[in-house]
């Protein structure tokens, strides 16, 4: 059973634009507005907001794609230097055709980190009420 956060980069530099950073650039940051996904092909990116670090195989940028307010719920920066494969939603279809497998891929991905997301907030919900709770 493969990781599910990471997708085979074989051949990749042919499904869309690629895009690079050097170590401490912003790919983009929460909030802003999001049409694209990225394929990480080499380097590490960090999200502060979760304090996760992904790298080769990847993606970054999917919740945005599939939300309705397609707004981006994390920030991310390389913190070395990073290739990536700019993803569109007009190109899902062809990655479905290529890779069967991807659209299941998205989909887990997709549900695994909205779960995550919803788990760290209801974690920073509950300490920040028995925060302010009087002692007993």
């Amino acid at each position: 059973h493969r990781d599910l956060h990471s997708f085979p980069t074989r051949r990749s530099s042919d499904l869309g634009r690629v895009v690079s950073l050097n170590a401490g650039e912003r790919l983009f940051s929460i909030g802003e507005p999001g049409d694209r996904m990225y394929l990480i092909v080499s380097g590490t990116v960090r999200l502060p907001e979760s304090g996760v670090d992904l790298g080769p195989g990847s993606f970054v940028g999917e919740i945005a794609i599939f939300s309705p307010d397609a707004r981006r719920t994390q920030t991310v920066s390389a913190i070395s230097q990073c290739r990536f494969i700019e993803l569109s939603p007009d190109e899902m279809p062809t990655l479905h055709r290529r890779f069967p497998e991807f659209s299941a891929h998205l989909l887990r991905l997709v549900t695994s980190r909205l779960l995550q997301n919803t788990g760290r907030l209801e974690a920073r919900a509950k300490s920040s009420e028995s925060a302010r709770s009087p002692a007993a």
